[in-house]
């Protein structure tokens, strides 16, 4: 698995003040109720947003940039609700110009990672297999080899639809290393079944910005 490149570790997680902080700005972006939670078991730091009502779009995505800026995983939210949010998860994490990706794969040491990738950007199958070996085998019930109606060639895809009791923290690790490993790598993968997240080829090379 791609340890410690993708954890939290407790050494550097953040300050009861800095806590407090997020909280607020978490707050601003429509959910008052939302808590973090320092996992000692995981080694993580989760927020679960707790909406009083049906949160917006909008709302959503404020909620997905505060996580993504702050390396916070998906805590303990309805299996519905952490379904919501990874769509604008993954948008938050996706959203990154070429000095944005290199200081990401810089930070996180995802060179070798990447390193491995590369070769597998032509071969679908071949890349699923490698990113459920960096990921750990909750990958498997979030990405899917598929050919599209029309297609001449599969693509992979994202699956955000989970059983009710598989929305949990190793589930959440999971869907945060294929979002940064899709960054760094730029294998621009798209969400199985979501229209407003329409799936791109995975290109040859980087496109340019």
């Amino acid at each position: 698995m791609l340890l410690p490149a993708l954890l939290l570790l407790m050494q550097d997680a953040p300050s009861p003040t800095a806590i407090q902080q997020m909280e607020q700005r978490f707050a601003a972006c429509g959910f008052p109720r939302a808590r973090i939670t320092l996992r000692e078991e995981m080694a993580v730091a989760a927020i679960t947003l707790d909406p009083q009502a049906e949160p917006s779009d909008a709302q959503l995505a404020c909620a997905a940039r505060l996580m993504e800026t702050n390396h916070l995983f998906p805590g303990t939210d309805t299996p519905a609700m952490a379904e919501r949010l990874r769509p604008f998860l993954m948008r938050a994490m996706q959203r990154s110009d070429e000095d944005e990706r290199q200081a990401l794969i810089e930070r996180d040491n995802l060179g070798p990672a990447v390193a491995s990738l590369t070769p597998l950007r032509d071969d679908p199958r071949a890349l699923e297999r490698r990113l459920i070996a960096l990921c750990g085998p909750e990958t498997r019930k979030l990405i899917r080899t598929i050919t599209p109606a029309g297609a001449h060639r599969p693509v992979l895809e994202l699956h955000p639809r989970l059983s009710p009791g598989d929305s949990n923290i190793a589930t959440s690790k999971a869907f945060t290393c294929l979002a940064e490993l899709g960054t760094a790598a730029d294998l621009h993968l798209g969400f199985l079944g979501n229209a407003a997240t329409p799936t791109a080829p995975l290109p040859s090379g980087h496109p340019s910005r």
